[in-house]
């Protein structure tokens, strides 16, 4: 599976490759909005999972989730958090294609579960409504 992770802290960013890496998932990295909205222009039709830091520096990171659903309609999205602006779950109503939000700290078990779980959709052609 072809997992697209936007995440600007480098230590994360790389744990979250590493750990999405050793179950065998092919990961592109970036760790800046215009590099993940390249890859989707150029590459979206391959992404099956998009992990997403809500915010990227001070910026909110929503238009690569907007993007997304254009460029890699088949894709889920991840929305990883370490602030409080979405509190009741609301990240899931700004965009079909955000499926999941993760708290920081991120447990890499609940991760590498979430891109399991999306793997066998994928596998079975399913599709979060």
């Amino acid at each position: 599976m072809r997992v697209l992770i936007l995440e600007d802290d480098q230590s994360l960013l790389l744990a979250f490759t590493q750990a999405l890496e050793d179950d065998g998932h092919i990961v592109l990295a970036c760790a800046r909005e215009d590099d993940a909205m390249n890859y989707l222009r150029y590459q979206g039709s391959t992404i099956n999972l998009i992990v997403l830091d809500l915010f990227i520096g001070s910026r909110p990171s929503l238009s690569v989730a907007s993007f997304a659903a254009y460029a890699a309609p088949d894709a889920e999205v991840i929305v990883v958090t370490g602030s409080d602006f979405y509190p009741n779950g609301e990240l899931h109503d700004l965009g079909h294609n955000v499926s999941w939000s993760l708290r920081k700290p991120v447990r890499m078990n609940d991760l590498q579960a979430l891109a399991h779980f999306t793997e066998r959709r994928c596998s079975d052609g399913a599709r979060s409504p």
